[in-house]
């Protein structure tokens, strides 16, 4: 990524953004839930690199124990 000339932290700050922008849009949608789908599905080793930590990010500055991940998923 930094190859492309692209910082892994500009890179985390544009999908928190990306991320935090469809969950006020839709309301539907939960942020883990965003992330997790995203995970799920990503196939670039170093863009899933990026969000799981996002990801942990997340989960570590609201407070929530890792295993809610799961929960808020399903």
């Amino acid at each position: 990524m930094v190859l492309d000339g692209f910082l892994p932290k500009r890179i985390r700050n544009y999908l928190h953004r990306w991320v935090a922008w469809w969950v006020i849009t839709t309301e539907t949608w939960s942020y883990k839930e965003l992330l997790t789908w995203f995970l799920d599905v990503c196939w670039d080793p170093g863009a899933h690199q990026v969000a799981t930590r996002v990801l942990h990010d997340k989960i570590t500055s609201s407070g929530t124990p890792a295993t809610a991940l799961h929960q808020d998923a399903a």
